[in-house]
């Protein structure tokens, strides 16, 4: 602020009041060109026909400069006939007319924007300028230019513009060439090296940005090696700061790492103090097997011994009062579990002295060790790992935090023997009080309800703390797939007892609009259009239209889903759907819909029921035999399907942790009023895995059996067809199957044979992939996959071996000769296949591009099938 004006200001107003109480009779403000009045008279606490105050006045244009518009504020009085006027003079500052940019040779100017947050006709804020000076500056750093430099430069333009003008000196892109590990006499430095984020730049590096130098980064690195070091036994382990060295041209880093090891330690003996607690079927557990061992795993106290030896009790006797403790403390731990309560509930009896009461106390103190013990994940003898260490500490914590006890804490007690270089452990656990959840507060959700997560939580209001409940939550609430993060934080409430839990959420775009058009060595043309909302109105509902068309495909279908049917554990949701494919030797029309009913009785566990009602019609399209015409019935399926799912997934859009159980009976028959009739069992398992650097590793198994009671048998639309970048990729869609040898006319059974697909009753398929960042940036993610699958006929087992007749020649006496054999056509009775692709997860929803490679051949096969589609896999 100017003080000068500010004094001048009130110089006028203390020399006005001087002379009497002045009332303002008006206010106004002058010297501003852009900025409207009405926005400077908002923060004017002046008011007209109250008394002039020179605090007041001082305090406005405080206020007035506050708005960050104007370089110079100042207040003037003017005496007109109506009264005295208080005028607020202003001086804006410059408006930024132009921002240019200068030396940007490597780096594309749109990249440098994405980082700028100045905007043209914003007011110039040389605060805010250098902030983004040092935002380009880091981008830089980040893409290699370690000594590039930044700067700025403001030109006055006329009418109180300025131009703001970027200098880039971008120097020489600086790569690192060498890591260097020193003292490092037990580890191998490949070992520490693939551990950190700093590394060599190689041919790759435009790619996966290696080579490039970042502090922070390095710094982390330091961290990395020292936990490696603390996590393979080395206690004392020391790295020192790393020397970073620059080459005479100023074009490659040189980084040099020093480590101290010391000695490699294992673990040693364990043991527990403080407040002890276990769950009740844990210690009962415990007192089975010490009352199966006759009590010898419980050893007393050398102190505790010597007493009961004074008390003239033989060996036998101590063993006797052992066994007759031992049933105390289970009819004690039975009693608990009957009343619902927890030990610490009841009032312990700690007034005892007689040599029966010391036993009770430390037998009951040593079966609580044990279960504690138990739950550890590292034993006596194993070298000494801080990780596993710290992991064995949060379980135990657990066991406190789901009491209620939210502030446990677990001190690990440390005594090192230098000589043996054996570290002895002792729990010490300090419980704390016992915590209530006084309040539950959502954030971050600008357009889903706050019910749609509440409706998630496993934590209340008013009841007890949990730590297993707090991140059961957090994972529902991951889970729904309509944010990018769920954050959980904890602070102290009204007091000691109470607790304040926090879900703070990154709400993504859930709804998808889209037009598009693919092109497949399959399918040739694929068109898309799809119109979407997976959190409709905010409420947690799905909303979906979907049309498919390509030369083996048309799909058009209408969904709506309600998760929380009336905001009850009830879920609601029906489809209605017109579909056409070409199975090659016929094609299959239907159109129809679905309602289904389902019901959450347990966290994860499901229980649906669905019912479909559909017309098909069926065409034959290849060789069709009169005695074969059963197998092309068609007409009015009307089905009851029965599904009992098991989901843990992270994320029900895309997932990367968790698992995914389902089975299911679908049955159409006369009892259902269908024409069609089958009974279908399907069992699916999926798998998830994060293993590291953004990897994830999915695996699928699809299990699927249908029979009939119909004399004409199974329909052949409701058969197995495998094959396709839904089943098995690398072969053509539908196209894995049995076959029947068919005249090649119907009508004339002197005709050739031509093999037709006629589906199976039965299939497995099994897909394993590793899934890995690409360009995490834009969510592009590539796919390594192994497939395996078949679909068997009603003669046929599972893992049956299929043969072909296939035409084998042979040199014989030097002359070419060509028989045909019947040759195995799978291995392990299944079809194989591997390949690879790219997930783009875009705005418009997620697109697979695959190129599968079939590892099984067959006549007809190509060597490389690429496949594109819209939508998740599995």
């Amino acid at each position: 602020m100017h003080l000068p004006f500010l004094c001048m200001a009130l110089f006028l107003v203390m020399q006005a009041t001087a002379a009497g109480a002045q009332v303002v009779g008006g206010i106004e403000v002058k010297g501003n060109n852009r900025v409207e009045a009405d926005a400077v008279m908002v923060v004017v606490k002046s008011k007209v026909g109250k008394e002039l105050s020179a605090q007041q006045v001082r305090m406005d244009i405080r206020a007035i400069y506050g708005l960050g518009y104007f370089d110079e504020v100042r207040a003037e009085l003017e005496q007109k006939p109506d009264g005295s006027v208080l005028i607020f003079v202003v001086k804006e500052k410059p408006a930024i007319a132009k921002i240019s940019y200068r030396g940007h040779d490597e780096l594309s100017l749109e990249k440098i924007k994405e980082v700028v947050d100045i905007r043209i006709l914003g007011v110039l804020d040389l605060a805010k300028i250098r902030e983004n000076i040092k935002k380009i500056k880091e981008l830089y750093v980040e893409k290699g230019f370690f000594l590039a430099e930044v700067d700025y430069e403001i030109k006055k333009r006329p009418r109180n513009n300025v131009e703001v003008v970027i200098v880039l000196n971008e120097r020489a892109k600086v790569e690192i060439k060498r890591i260097q590990i020193i003292g490092n006499h037990n580890v191998k430095s490949e070992e520490l090296l693939t551990s950190m984020e700093t590394r060599v730049g190689d041919f790759f590096s435009w790619l996966t940005s290696f080579g490039t130098f970042k502090k922070e980064a390095l710094q982390r690195d330091m961290l990395r090696i020292a936990d490696y070091y603390y996590n393979h036994g080395y206690i004392n382990i020391k790295v020192s700061e790393p020397v970073v060295e620059i080459s005479d041209d100023r074009e490659s880093l040189y980084i040099t790492i020093t480590v101290e090891e010391g000695e490699q330690y294992r673990f040693g003996n364990f043991a527990f103090s403080g407040d002890l607690l276990v769950w009740d079927y844990a210690l009962l557990a415990r007192i089975k097997t010490a009352k199966e061992n006759f009590a010898v795993g419980l050893v007393l106290s050398s102190e505790l011994l010597k007493e009961l030896k004074e008390q003239q009790l033989d060996d036998r006797a101590i063993k006797q009062l052992k066994l007759t403790v031992l049933d105390e403390l289970e009819k004690e731990a039975e009693a608990r579990i009957a009343q619902g309560i927890w030990e610490e509930d009841q009032k312990a009896d700690e007034s005892g002295t007689t040599p029966k009461h010391k036993v009770h106390r430390e037998m009951l103190q040593g079966l609580k060790s044990q279960v504690l013990k138990s739950l550890l994940l590292v034993e006596p003898g194993e070298i000494f790992d801080r990780s596993q260490l710290s992991k064995s500490m949060f379980r135990i914590q657990d066991v406190y935090k789901d009491r209620g006890y939210a502030y446990a804490e677990v001190i690990p007690l440390t005594r090192t023997d230098q000589e043996s270089r054996v570290a002895d452990i002792n729990f010490e656990v300090q419980k704390g009080e016992k915590v209530y959840i006084e309040r539950i507060d959502i954030k971050g959700n600008l357009k889903t309800r706050d019910k749609v997560i509440r409706r998630q939580l496993r934590i209340y209001e008013g009841e007890l703390y949990s730590g297993t409940g707090k991140e059961i939550s957090r994972r529902r609430v991951n889970m729904l797939g309509f944010f990018e993060t769920v954050d959980v934080s904890e602070k102290r409430g009204s007091g000691p007892d109470r607790m304040v839990v926090t879900f703070e959420v990154k709400e993504r775009p859930t709804g998808t609009f889209q037009i598009g058009a693919g092109f497949s060595s399959v399918e040739n043309f694929i068109a898309t259009a799809q119109i979407s909302q997976e959190n409709l109105f905010g409420r947690g509902q799905t909303l979906s239209f979907m049309a498919q068309l390509s030369s083996l495909r048309q799909f058009f279908s209408l969904s709506f889903v309600e998760p929380y049917f009336l905001d009850t554990n009830w879920y609601f949701g029906f489809r209605v759907f017109n579909t056409q494919l070409d199975y090659f030797s016929f094609l299959r029309q239907a159109s129809g819909g679905d309602i289904t009913l389902g019901y959450e009785f347990a966290d994860f566990w499901r229980f649906a029921v669905t019912y479909t009602l559909e017309t098909v019609d069926v065409t034959p399209t290849g060789s069709r035999s009169l005695r074969l015409d059963n197998l092309f019935n068609d007409g009015w399926t009307s089905s009851l399907k029965l599904t009992l799912t098991w989901d843990t997934r992270d994320n029900r859009l895309f997932p990367s942790d968790g698992q995914f159980l389902q089975g299911s009976i679908e049955h159409a028959s006369e009892f259902t009023l269908s024409e069609n009739d089958f009974t279908r069992y399907t069992g699916i398992a999926r798998y998830y895995l994060p293993v590291f650097w953004g990897f994830v590793l999915k695996s699928n198994v699809n299990v699927g059996y249908i029979t009939s009671m119909s004399n004409e048998g199974i329909p052949i639309f409701e058969k197995y067809f495998v094959g396709g970048i839904y089943t098995i990729r690398g072969y053509r869609p539908r196209s894995i199957g049995p076959e029947l040898k068919l005249p090649a006319n119907g009508f004339d059974p002197a005709s050739y044979l031509t093999s037709e697909l006629i589906g199976g009753n039965k299939q497995l398929i099994t897909n394993l992939e590793i899934e890995f960042p690409i360009f995490p940036q834009v969510q592009i993610r590539g796919v390594l996959f192994l497939d395996a699958g078949n679909a068997y006929g009603e003669g046929e087992g599972f893992f049956s071996e299929r043969y072909s007749e296939q035409t084998v020649k042979e040199i014989v006496d030097g002359t070419e000769m060509s028989e045909q054999r019947m040759l195995k056509e799978t291995f392990a009775g299944l079809y194989w296949s591997a390949g690879f692709g790219f997930r783009w997860f875009s705005p418009l929803g997620p697109l697979r591009f695959e190129w599968g490679i079939p590892l099984t051949r067959r006549p007809g096969d190509e060597d490389m099938l690429f496949e594109f589609t819209i939508g998740n896999f599995f």
